[in-house]
């Protein structure tokens, strides 16, 4: 079952992977149409969305850190440690 996991996992992830590429290109083709003015603004509105999302992942990580017990990181690590599969794609 782990096995098919992973194996699951790691075709959805070269879906993912094509979409997001098609997506890119898409959104490429859009830009090099928009007139500099415009572009300024959605290079603010990315730069406002790359800030936050970073505030966000930090706030995230901050509040998460120190949840677990000593004896509870143990058995954490050592349950991926013999249960987890590396997939290297």
């Amino acid at each position: 079952l782990i096995r098919t996991s992973a194996c699951v996992f790691a075709l959805m992830r070269l879906w993912i992977d094509g979409l997001v590429t098609k997506s890119q290109q898409a959104i490429m083709a859009d830009l090099e149409a928009l007139p500099a003015t415009a572009l300024q603004k959605v290079a603010d509105f990315v730069y406002q969305m790359r800030d936050t999302t970073t505030a966000n992942r930090q706030a995230a990580f901050n509040a998460s850190f120190g949840c677990l017990t000593a004896a509870g990181a143990e058995a954490f690590e050592q349950v991926i440690g013999e249960d987890c599969q590396r997939i290297e794609p």
